[in-house]
């Protein structure tokens, strides 16, 4: 469950807190666009359309997309960002 995860990596103190900030960072944005870690990774600022309140994917981790398909603009609920 996302929450439980959120609260280990939160609690967890061996872990720089800018890394584990980061870390519940990209749990929450998974989480909350249904996104794969790895096209997650790749997302930058440019990529998100707070005004449409979604997200473009073009690319994952290991570069871009594998299909046209897997291209595609993601919808998010920004009161959700807001609450994590």
């Amino acid at each position: 469950d996302v929450e439980c995860a959120i609260v280990a990596i939160e609690a967890d103190e061996r872990v720089p807190k800018p890394l584990r900030d980061a870390a519940v960072g990209l749990i929450a944005v998974a989480a909350l666009t249904g996104l794969r870690i790895d096209e997650a990774l790749s997302l930058r600022w440019c990529d998100v359309h707070g005004d449409a309140e979604a997200v473009s994917v073009t690319k994952q981790a290991a570069g871009t997309v594998k299909s046209r398909a897997a291209e595609r603009c993601v919808p998010f609920d920004p009161s959700h960002a807001a609450a994590q």
